[in-house]
């Protein structure tokens, strides 16, 4: 074999060698991203901001559930997830579903669809023209209480125990190990104040 020949050789392997090693490259950013993105809603709940928290959770949930998508998905696959799902929960929730039949998730079907919604609010169009009310917080959501009159305006729900347990969810599902989960001590008071379902444990 010529040296020309090897060389083009070579750098056949490396370019297949990147390629193949797509899905794991962008399963561990995703992971990452998407702790980030929720660590950053907390923060956002904590400062009792309205709308920021609710694009930072949703971003969170979407790249957690791609990150859990590209661990089985081929290379080709995960290239056009921005064409196949978006920024589209409900998709991407039901494609998970769908591939962990064996887990209990319709529980966590409501807040999905609840947080999906937040999408529509990412600008202030919506907002303007139609107004809201946000119930953003700590508290759990009691289905006994009756929903409040609502007059022409949409309701968004973010209820931070419900998003704490499905984002504990999805992080065990992406099979990343927590003890090598990089926080400092900026951002781990913000992961643990008020989480009873914290992604490692935190100190009292």
């Amino acid at each position: 074999m010529t040296k020309k020949k090897r060389q083009a050789l070579s750098e056949r392997l490396k370019e297949k060698q990147h390629f193949d090693s797509f899905p794991d490259d962008y399963w561990r950013y995703a992971v990452e991203y998407g702790v980030h993105y929720y660590i950053a809603g907390r923060f956002t709940v904590h400062a009792q901001f309205s709308f920021v928290p609710g694009a930072l959770i949703h971003h969170a949930i979407e790249l957690l559930l791609k990150a859990c998508l590209a661990k089985k998905d081929k290379p080709e696959d995960v290239y056009t997830y921005h064409s196949t799902y978006g920024h589209k929960l409900d998709k991407l929730w039901s494609e998970f579903k769908l591939r962990n039949p064996s887990r209990s998730l319709s529980a966590y079907d409501t807040i999905v669809k609840q947080l999906d919604a937040f999408e529509t609010i990412r600008y202030p169009e919506e907002l303007v023209l139609n107004g809201a009310r946000l119930d953003i917080g700590f508290g759990e959501y009691d289905p006994s209480l009756p929903e409040p009159e609502l007059t022409g305006a949409n309701h968004y729900r973010l209820l931070l125990p419900q998003i704490d347990r499905l984002i504990r969810v999805l992080f065990e599902c992406s099979e990343y190990n927590p003890d090598i989960l990089q926080l400092n001590e900026h951002s781990t008071p913000y992961l643990c104040s008020h989480n009873a379902s914290p992604l490692k444990p935190c100190s009292t």
